[in-house]
């Protein structure tokens, strides 16, 4: 795919605030209109380049703000593309991606065992590969000025600070949202979980929850 300067990349191993993020950044580049600019659902606002050909991606509005579980070697580069890389204490990351694989039908994986996925997890043998070397290998670009590091613990301590801080890296219409505070406010109310699972279908429509 073709990258353009103005898109957004949301980069993590899987469960470490992927949709999250994407809803956070949809909300401060959109606006208070982000659910009807697109549609609502997030895998057509923000979708995965994984799943979508260049053609569909070629479509997306811009800004495009666009999901990657992608290791950074096959993730495409640009120095003017903003790149958001999340990371997670690994326990829990194994742990929520455990549940996500017994909920989802497309995993095969409704009766797996515990002790089974955490030995998958640790010989890197899931869809993304190993999640230590999904970290390493974004390390190095920690300190690039177009790459944004976020701790999900981080953000669950500090919601407002982590969103001021996207914004802020974003720059354009996102930095001016969270600098004025009743703006960033509802911001930060809807990026609350229990905000968010109002809407399961709009995460995950195709899920059978």
């Amino acid at each position: 795919m073709d990258v353009e300067d103005d898109d957004v990349f949301i980069a993590t191993y899987p469960k470490c605030g992927t949709t999250w993020l994407q809803h956070i950044c949809h909300q401060l580049i959109r606006g208070e209109n982000y659910q009807a600019a697109e549609g609502n659902e997030m895998c057509v606002q923000s979708p995965m380049i994984e799943r979508m050909g260049a053609e569909f991606l070629s479509t997306v509005a811009h800004p495009r703000i666009l999901k990657t579980h992608f290791s950074v070697s096959n993730v495409p580069k640009s120095n003017k593309a903003k790149y958001i890389y999340c990371v997670r204490n690994p326990k829990d990351c194994c742990t929520s991606y455990f549940h996500h694989n017994r909920n989802f039908k497309i995993y095969n994986f409704a009766d797996g065992e515990w002790d089974t996925f955490v030995d998958l997890f640790l010989s890197g043998q899931l869809a993304f590969g190993d999640y230590f070397d999904h970290l390493l290998g974004w390390l190095p670009l920690i300190h690039e000025e177009n790459v944004l590091f976020l701790m999900y613990e981080d953000m669950v301590k500090d919601l407002e600070g982590s969103i001021y801080k996207i914004g802020m890296f974003l720059g354009g219409e996102a930095m001016k949202l969270v600098q004025d505070p009743a703006r960033l406010e509802i911001a930060v109310q809807n990026s609350r979980i229990e905000s968010m699972k109002k809407d399961q279908k709009r995460w995950f429509p195709e899920a059978q929850l």
